[in-house]
């Protein structure tokens, strides 16, 4: 498994985030749409959506892998929600979803995503 702790830097988290613009759907409460991933670690997402989610909320999030054809899917929790406004007026919701209950499998392919993720911005190592 890709060991993410030789990247943490001054991360403080449990595991440290890469970067990410992968595509996913979720399906909460009230919301069934797609969103984007912003980051993405080994305990959870945060994710851009156009509607507003709250904390504490359960949703299942389906990542579209960039290494194949597979989708991903997790149970998460909303633990953060951020409103953010553009110049133009339009407003979205960065929404920090902890995963829930991660299999062994998830855990294989969520390790091959972000060790992806991490050479393609650059990083040396692994």
């Amino acid at each position: 498994m890709f060991d993410m702790a030789q990247y943490a830097g001054a991360e403080r988290r449990r595991s440290p985030r890469v970067s990410s613009d992968i595509k996913a759907r979720i399906c909460a409460k009230d919301i069934t749409g797609d969103v984007t991933v912003l980051d993405v670690s080994f305990h959870g997402a945060l994710i851009k959506t156009s509607s507003l989610i709250e904390i504490g909320e359960t949703l299942s999030l389906a990542m579209h892998i960039p290494t194949g054809p597979v989708l991903l899917d997790f149970t998460g929790c909303v633990v953060r929600v951020v409103t953010v406004c553009s110049a133009l007026g339009f407003r979205s919701f960065n929404v920090g979803v902890e995963f829930l209950n991660i299999l062994q499998d998830q855990k294989q392919k969520l390790s091959e995503t972000i060790f992806y993720l991490f050479k393609k911005a650059g990083h040396q190592g692994g």
